[in-house]
C-alpha cells in the first residue's frame, strides 16, 4: 500500500508540473510594437508635402518683369514699346524669321499675354538702301512674319495684332553722315520690328 500511495503522489507531482510551464508566445508579442511604430512617419511626411505645394509663388510676375528688362522696353505715351534689331529676327535682306530669335519672340509673347486686351501694332522698318517699293514689300512681309510667328507658336491671339510696314519713312537715326555720307550703323539701328502694346502706358 505504501508503494502504491508513493507511485500516486509522484504521478499527480509530475502533472502539476506540466501543466505550469508558461506558452512560448514571445515571439508574437514582441512583433506588435513594430509595426505600430512604422506607421508614424507615413502620416505626416504627406501633410508636410501637401502645404508646400499650396503656398503662392510669383513666377508670372518675375517673368513679365524680366521679359521687360530683357527686351528694353519702353513706356510711352502710345503704349508699352519694344524696338526688335532686324539682325536678331531676320537674315540680310530676308523675312523668315531666324531659328535664334525664338528666345526673344518668346519674351515678347509674355508682354502679349500679360496685356491680352490691349491691341497691338507690329511695324517693319527698313533703312534707305534701296527703291521705296522693295523696302516697303520687305517691310510688309517682316511684319507679317513676326505676327504669324507669334500666333503658331505661342498661341498670341492674331485678331489683336496688327501687322503694318512702314518701309524707310521712320527712321530713328539719319541713314547718312551729317557730310551725306552713307552711315551703316545708323542704317543698321533703322532696320528693326517695332511692336507697340496700346493702352499700357502709366
Amino acid at each position: 500500500m505504501k508503494r502504491l500511495a508513493f507511485g500516486l503522489g509522484f504521478s499527480v507531482l509530475m502533472l502539476s508540473c506540466r501543466t505550469t510551464e508558461p506558452p512560448t508566445t514571445t515571439a508574437i508579442a514582441v512583433s506588435t510594437p513594430a509595426v505600430t511604430r512604422l506607421e508614424t512617419p507615413t502620416v505626416i511626411q504627406p501633410t508636410r508635402l501637401e502645404s508646400a505645394s499650396s503656398a503662392p509663388t510669383s513666377t508670372t510676375t518675375i517673368s513679365v518683369q524680366q521679359a521687360i528688362t530683357d527686351l528694353q522696353a519702353q513706356r510711352t505715351s502710345e503704349g508699352l514699346k519694344v524696338n526688335l534689331p532686324e539682325n536678331i529676327l531676320f537674315d540680310f535682306d530676308k523675312a523668315e524669321i531666324r531659328p535664334s530669335a525664338k528666345p526673344t519672340l518668346q519674351k515678347l509673347s509674355v508682354l502679349l499675354k500679360t496685356y491680352q486686351t490691349a491691341p497691338s501694332e507690329i511695324h517693319g522698318h527698313t533703312d534707305s538702301k534701296g527703291s521705296d517699293d522693295y523696302n516697303q514689300g520687305l517691310s510688309d512681309r517682316r511684319a507679317q512674319a513676326v505676327k504669324t510667328y507669334l500666333v503658331q507658336n505661342f498661341q498670341v491671339n492674331g485678331d489683336r495684332l496688327t501687322p503694318k510696314g512702314l518701309g524707310e519713312t521712320q527712321p530713328i537715326v539719319p541713314n547718312a553722315k551729317p557730310d551725306g555720307s552713307d552711315d551703316p550703323e545708323g542704317r543698321q539701328k533703322n532696320r528693326r520690328v517695332e511692336v507697340i502694346i496700346r493702352n499700357t502706358a502709366p
